[in-house]
């Protein structure tokens, strides 16, 4: 792409941003972030690696190449709202339905299986195609990487692919086609040996969603199916999405009540055990900074801060802490609650990052003189 069209390419990008916003979970603002152009040298772009070994090992999608693919592919770009040209498709030799995307770059790189394009449909592939594209168009700042992940990172990522439904969902406006595509792309089985009776399949894995979640669940980045199913049933009846596409409805139903809704469940479900995690964390790790305010003597005012904090941390734990650092000799007491912070902070840090550094930002501008993660601060308030 050169560098010449840059503004104009970003210009058109915001813009496809723009229309697909007030379809995206509003759990995910903090979590966004647009994609950006390629740097580029004197020899010409910076790209990123893995989108150089992609297109070496794939065949590139055109008009001259693959007429049929390339005509799908800006069919659902002119349902979104999107320059065909800031998307560069890419097909790789692969049996199974494989679909990807590598967010936060441009032009825009989404991979896709020879056998998605074999297996699926017209309006099927248009489903895949528009989730990968709205993946892209969303943006993100999640690492996915096995040792950077966090359980916040996931609860945000699994509202990231229901979101990316709703955009595959614009692009084959048709609400069995998206859900026959996500079975078809879960169980690898095609048309001829599925039956789609949806409510009775919600109804059967209401006892799935209900089940004790595993750890694996925890670190899931995708929703449960039945969630999804689920999500995708209510934004199609939606008036936003309906009027959109330009559907008629007496409807009354908006987005609004939707999301409230949609968001209700995961918490209600999936991202419960997640949440209770990540806050009983939090909470073991405020404990200990409360107690320096204790050792510092300066009052704090608990309910006022569990609001702010979003968390409910009582205040007999933190007298429980307060007696256990007192116990010991005032040399060990440095040491130990010193050692205590930097645990649970840490601890804190690999499954909630945003919600601690949020909380540490919060208590820093509320209390600026009380230095609770420095060794020394502690040090000059025992002694």
């Amino acid at each position: 792409m050169p560098e010449r069209n840059m503004e104009a390419n970003i210009e058109s990008l915001e813009l496809a941003r723009d229309v697909i916003k007030p379809f995206i979970l509003p759990s995910l603002n903090d979590y966004l972030i647009a994609p950006k152009y390629s740097r580029f040298t004197e020899d010409g772009p910076i790209i990123n690696p893995n989108v150089i070994a992609l297109a070496k090992s794939s065949l590139k999608i055109t008009k001259s190449v693959a007429p049929k693919v390339d005509k799908t592919l800006s069919e659902v770009c002119d349902k979104l709202k999107i320059d065909r040209q800031l998307i560069n498709l890419y097909v790789f030799p692969d049996s199974e339905i494989k679909a990807f995307c590598y967010v936060n770059n441009l032009p825009i790189a989404i991979g896709v299986s020879s056998g998605t394009i074999k297996s699926l449909s017209h309006d099927q592939l248009c489903f895949v195609l528009g989730h990968e594209i709205g993946h892209a168009l969303i943006g993100s700042v999640i690492r996915y990487s096995e040792e950077s992940k966090s359980l916040e990172d996931m609860i945000f990522a699994r509202a990231l692919e229901l979101s990316s439904d709703r955009i595959g969902l614009i692009a084959t406006k048709d609400f069995d086609t998206a859900a026959k595509t996500i079975l078809i792309i879960l169980s690898g089985l095609d048309d001829a040996l599925l039956r789609y009776d949806y409510s009775s399949f919600i109804e059967e894995a209401k006892i799935v969603i209900n089940d004790e979640t595993a750890q694996h669940d925890l670190y899931s980045s995708h929703p449960p199916l039945a969630q999804r199913f689920k999500a995708l049933t209510q934004f199609s009846i939606c008036s936003d999405y309906l009027s959109f596409i330009k559907k008629r409805t007496d409807g009354n139903l908006s987005i609004d009540k939707i999301n409230e809704s949609i968001l209700h469940g995961l918490e209600d479900s999936i991202d419960a055990k997640a949440l209770t995690i990540i806050d009983k964390e939090l909470e073991d790790f405020y404990i200990w900074v409360f107690s320096v305010f204790i050792f510092a003597k300066i009052k704090i005012d608990l309910d006022d801060l569990n609001k702010k904090l979003s968390l409910n941390v009582k205040k007999e734990e933190i007298q429980k802490a307060f007696n256990f650092i007192s116990s010991h000799s005032q040399s060990e007491k440095i040491d130990i609650l010193d050692e205590k912070i930097q645990n649970t902070l840490k601890k804190c840090y690999q499954i909630a990052p945003r919600k601690l550094v949020n909380g540490i930002d919060l208590l820093n501008k509320l209390f600026p003189t009380v230095k609770f993660t420095d060794a020394d601060y502690i040090e000059s308030i025992l002694v």
